[in-house]
This record gives structure tokens, C-alpha cells and sequence, in this order.
């Protein structure tokens, strides 16, 4: 090292001052010189590293390529450049370091080889740290280019696909996605390329046994290097859970009883949740009620033996199931069955679910039933009690009509399936005359089955039990459905069954189908019972922007003047003399009237004797997202 350093101080005072690691070894090894910053990586003085090698330091990093097969190319005058490699110092420390050979031939012979280095150790350090974390990393980390060929993958890979790294290095990152995802993968893949960061995206990725897993993935590029860096975690199971709370959250939705939630750990137990038919059944919003004690349904009512009996339960931590007076926001009471249940978490009790039935027309029957037997044992004691049961008779007439037409139907349903039975021979042949009187039995029993459901119908409506309730239906299957069951009818009678549609009404419309069926059923049924000849039509038109209108009109015998004005009342009928040909109850258009005003609408008649009726319907035209106010 003397002899190097003859050559001059100029020499040694620019190499000192370096910023780099600067240090001159013989082809075999043998030290010649180093600077201090060298000196002090290595922890040598000048004095100790003349007697060492630079090969006896020397920490190879690259298996593939050592660096000893490289020193031929320092003996052809070629500089190695980025090279990195370990030193270790006078303790035996590793220290890793990256730079340059620079050769010095003269006449084919190498003499002196100089290395300018810089110390990455430090960064060597947080790589392995890092190599550390990607290998340790339970999600799934890697690199593709911008083909999106997979260059780099953690062993996540074969915990969370079921392949090892290998098996994916060099394959596209495509070839795993889920069919259904492929679009929406390409399109995030594309964005990505162009530098922008997926912050999150799901799609389906194949495990190596077929089935598919939920993969969520972030990921970021790097334009410069054509690499995109990604994480992915699976996150099957939380799609799995969130598919099984979603399909208990849409029963929950669904039920037709009313749902609530109340939180057991915060004082006074407030509602957390309630469902849209507990909403319907009290009147009171979500927002009117979370937060509340669900005592305010009872507002004053407060003394009930059921109100103790929840209160003792919730005490208890149990559950139990009373009937209480409630009352909904408009101050109308009404019946609540309540059934409560405690939710408990690892032995803790956290809420209490209340699921809520209106059971009003059953304890208010019951009630009616109590008091009208009272009233029949007190009959020959008190007039006025007397005058009471006759009035409370009067309040349940349509109660008992509709109680005693179910009654009736029952039987009536029993005669006319035993005789169907016998006409289609399932009991055996009958003869000409058994067919007659069979046949007299069903056409009877049913016309007997249709007097008792129009008065079950009148009952309904007259008692207010009726309900309109209007969805969405499409009016051209509509109209193919009445069709469908009416013009055989009218071809047994050899009459010309009309329809038509028209075309400027919208394809839906919100309303109670059933209910207009029933009032078109019974005016195409009345036209075919009146007509003998010619026609029966069914139209169906716009009537003005928030109207429409449906019409039946036929070729029949018309109703007299004087009686157009009554024909709408219970149990008129055109011809009401006791030799009458047509049957029926008097009580068909009296129903139709009653189900239009219902609806909001209104029926018109036009009809002149002898050449034919028309039955005008016009209701209100709704479309969905639309209401009957609107």
C-alpha cells in the first residue's frame, strides 16, 4: 500500500476526500489501498488492511453469477458496473455493498483492479425486512405488467387459491376471473395501467379445486417500470355472511308482522329497529320511533295485567307473549299480541326483539260474541235489554250474513265437487235421466254458491272489511284473461264475443285487478244472461289524462226507462215479476257500484229496451311511483 500511495499526495487527498467507498486490490486479492470511509465500513486501519484479500472479505450474494466467474472479464479490461455484493468487517458484521470494478491492463496483463462503491446496507436492511413481510403477509401480494402476466406472488397464493407461486408466475392474472366478472376485471385493469390506484375491487377468482372465492383487491401502477403492484384478500366468508344477513334482512323486510328491536344495554331500552309492517300496523315512522321506549304505544292505557307481565319478563331476562291495548299515531286503538324474546351474546343479554300482530277483529269478535250471548240469556227479563239485542242484531247484520255465507259455501262446495264427480263418471255411467237431475243439482248449487258470494260481498263491503288494494298489472293480460273465461259463454249462446284495447292507455297501471275483474265479470255475465242475439263487447279506452274508462255493452233486451234509476240498489232486477226466465240475486250491479266507489270512480248506464245496454266503468289512471291523491 506504500507503493501506491508514492504516487502521489494530490492523488491520495482526492481518493480520501470521496464521497464513496474507493479501494485498489492486485489481481490476486492484495490490498493496495483504501480511503476512510472504506476503512471505516470495514473497520480496519490502513496498517491491518495491508495484510488482508479482498476475496477472504468477499460475501458473494449471486448463486447464478459469482462474482469469482466475473474475473475474467476484469482480466479483458472490461468494468463490472452495479454489482452488488457483501463485505464483512473486522467484527465478522455483513455489511452489504453495490458499485463498480475498474480494471487496470497493460500488455494483456491485469494489474490492479479499483472499486468505487456505495454502502446500501441500510437499504438491504429494510429490503429483507420487506422480503420478510411479502413472504409473512396472510393476503395475497404481487406484480404483474401491463399484460397482466403475473411476475412476482407471495405464498398467500396457496393458502388463498391453492397454487404456489409457480404455478402462476407467468400466467395472465385473467385466466382465474369468475365469466361473469370479466368485463368489470378488464375495465379496472385498464384504469390501472393508466396509473390510476384500484382502491377496492371485488370479483371471483377459480381455486385451484374449481370452485371460486371472493378476492378484494387494491392495487397501484407504476408507469415508468410497467408494473402494477397489488394486494388481494379473501373475503368469501364476509360474502357469505353479508348473503345470509341481507336474505334474513329482506324476511325480516318481508314479514307481515310488525318487527322491532330494542337495545338492552342503553338505558331504558331504546328501539334500534323497526319494519315497515310495524310501521303500517302503528302509523308511527322509523324515525318517529328509534330511539324511543315502545311504551308510548300505550300512551295512558298503562294499568293492563299484560303491560306488568312484559315488565316482569324484561326484568327477567326472558321472553313472554301478552295481548295489550296500543294505540297507533292517529290515536285509533287497537289489539297488540306481543311476543318478546331476549337476544343474549356469549351468555349477555344485548336486545330484545317484539314481533307485533293486530288482533283487534279477534278480541273485538270475541268481545261482540261475549256480549251478544249476555243479551240473549237477559231477552225476557228487560225491554230495553231486548231493544239492545236487536240493535246490536242490526250492528252485526253483515257480520252474521258473512258468517253464515261461509257456513253455507262449505257444504254447497262439497255438493258441487261430489256432482262433478259423478257427471265426468268417476262413481260410474249414469243413465239419461241420473245425468238430467245431476246436472239440474250443479247448475242449482252453483247458482245458490254465486247468491251466497254476492251476499258476502255486500256484507264485507257494508261492514268496511273490504279492502282495495292496488299493484302494479298489465292490462292487455289483463283483458286476455277475462276473455279467456267469458267468450265461451257467449259462444254457447252463438253471440259475437268484441274486445278491444286502446293502445294510448300506458302498458301498466297501478290498481286492484281482482276487484275490476269481478266488476267486469259481472257485467259481461249479465249482457250474455240478457242477450239472445248479436253481440257482447268489452273496451277498454283513455278517458282523460287521469282517468280511464271500461265499458260493456250488448245487443240484449235493455232496461225500461223507470227502472235505470234503481237497477243499482240491493236485490232489483230488470224483470222482478215471479215468472221471470233469467236468475240471480238482485244484488250483482248493486256490488259492481259499491266496488267503483271504492276504487274512486263511478258507473254509468245507458240503455234503451229492446235494442241493448252499455255499462260505462271510470276509474282513476295511475302508473307506478304514482298514489290515488296524486
Amino acid at each position: 500500500m506504500k507503493a501506491f500511495r508514492d504516487v502521489g499526495v494530490s492523488l491520495e487527498k482526492l481518493l480520501s476526500e470521496a464521497g464513496s467507498l474507493v479501494c485498489v486490490f492486485q489481481a490476486d486479492g492484495q490490498f493496495l489501498y483504501a480511503n476512510e470511509h472504506c476503512l471505516r465500513l470495514l473497520n480496519y486501519t490502513a496498517a491491518q488492511l495491508d495484510t488482508l484479500n479482498f476475496f477472504d472479505l468477499l460475501v458473494d450474494l449471486n448463486p447464478v453469477l459469482p462474482f469469482t466467474d466475473q474475473i475474467e472479464r476484469l482480466h479483458e479490461g472490461e468494468t463490472i458496473t452495479s454489482l452488488q455484493f457483501g463485505l464483512r468487517n473486522s467484527d465478522s458484521t455483513l455489511r452489504f455493498v453495490e458499485g463498480s470494478f475498474v480494471p487496470h491492463v497493460e500488455d494483456g496483463v491485469l494489474h490492479t483492479v479499483t472499486g468505487i462503491w456505495q454502502d446500501i446496507t441500510g437499504h438491504k436492511s429494510r429490503e429483507t425486512e420487506l422480503n420478510r413481510i411479502f413472504d409473512l403477509s396472510l393476503d395475497l401480494l404481487g406484480i404483474t405488467d401491463f399484460q397482466g402476466v403475473f411476475l412476482k406472488l407471495n405464498p398467500a397464493a396457496h393458502a388463498i387459491l391453492g397454487y404456489v407461486p409457480e404455478e402462476l408466475i407467468g400466467r395472465s392474472f385473467l385466466e382465474l376471473v369468475h365469466p361473469d366478472d370479466i368485463v368489470r376485471t378488464k375495465d379496472v385493469a385498464t384504469a390501472a395501467i393508466q396509473g390510476r390506484s384500484v382502491l377496492q375491487f371485488e370479483n371471483r377468482y377459480r381455486h385451484s379445486d374449481g370452485t371460486y372465492r371472493w378476492l378484494s383487491w387494491k392495487s397501484t401502477s407504476i408507469v415508468e417500470e410497467q408494473r402494477t403492484y397489488f394486494i388481494a384478500r379473501d373475503i368469501t366468508r364476509q360474502k357469505q355472511i353479508e348473503l345470509q344477513v341481507n336474505l334474513r334482512n329482506q324476511a325480516i323486510e318481508a314479514s307481515p308482522s310488525g318487527i322491532s328491536i330494542a337495545d338492552a344495554r342503553l338505558p331504558d331500552m331504546p328501539l334500534i329497529y323497526v319494519n315497515p309492517a310495524f310501521q303500517r300496523l302503528t302509523g308511527y315512522s322509523a324515525i318517529d320511533v328509534i330511539g324511543r321506549n315502545c311504551r308510548f304505544l300505550q300512551r295512558d292505557d298503562r294499568d293492563q295485567a299484560g303491560v306488568e307481565e312484559i315488565r316482569q319478563a324484561l326484568k327477567e331476562e326472558r321472553g313472554c307473549t301478552v295481548v295489550i291495548r296500543n294505540y297507533r299515531r292517529d290515536g285509533e286503538l287497537f289489539y297488540n299480541e306481543l311476543r318478546i324474546a331476549p337476544i343474549f351474546t356469549q351468555g349477555v343479554l344485548t336486545h330484545f326483539v317484539g314481533i307485533s300482530t293486530d288482533v283487534t277483529e279477534r278480541v273485538t269478535t270475541s268481545e261482540k260474541i261475549q256480549q251478544q250471548t249476555e243479551a240473549l240469556l237477559q231477552m225476557n227479563h228487560s225491554l230495553t235489554i231486548a231493544r239492545r239485542q236487536a240493535e246490536d242484531a242490526v250492528r252485526l247484520k253483515s257480520q252474521f250474513l258473512a258468517t253464515m255465507s261461509h257456513e253455507l259455501r262449505t257444504p254447497l262446495n262439497a255438493i258441487i265437487g261430489y256432482t262433478d264427480i259423478q257427471l265426468a263418471g268417476m262413481a260410474g255411467e249414469l243413465t239419461g235421466e241420473q245425468r238430467y237431475y245431476q246436472d239440474r243439482i250443479l247448475v242449482n248449487a252453483k247458482h245458490l254458491l254465486e247468491l251466497i258470494n254476492d251476499v258476502l260481498d255486500i256484507s264485507k263491503i257494508e261492514a268496511g272489511r273490504m279492502d282495495i288494494v292496488r299493484r302494479p298489472f298489465v292490462l292487455q293480460e289483463w283483458l286476455d284473461d277475462i276473455v279467456a273465461q267469458m267468450e265461451g259463454l257467449a259462444s254457447q249462446k252463438q253471440l259475437t264475443f268484441e274486445h278491444h284495447l286502446d293502445d294510448r292507455l300506458p302498458k301498466e297501471i297501478v290498481a286492484d285487478s281482482a276487484r275490476i275483474r269481478q266488476i267486469a265479470i259481472n257485467l259481461l255475465s249479465n249482457a250474455i244472461k240478457f242477450t239472445d242475439e248479436g253481440f257482447v263487447r268489452i273496451q277498454i279506452h283513455q278517458h282523460s289524462r287521469d282517468a280511464w274508462k271500461l265499458e260493456v255493452s250488448d245487443s240484449g233486451i235493455g232496461i225500461p226507462s223507470h227502472l235505470q234509476e234503481t237497477i243499482f240498489e240491493e236485490f232489483r232486477q230488470v224483470d222482478e215479476s215471479s215468472r221471470r226466465k233469467q236468475g240471480g240475486s238482485g244484488l250483482g250491479l248493486a256490488i259492481v257500484r259499491k266496488l267503483c266507489l271504492m276504487m274512486g270512480g263511478n258507473i254509468r248506464l245507458k240503455s234503451t229496451l229492446g235494442k241493448g245496454t252499455s255499462f260505462t266503468v271510470i276509474l282513476p289512471l295511475i302508473t307506478d311511483g304514482q298514489t290515488l291523491d296524486s
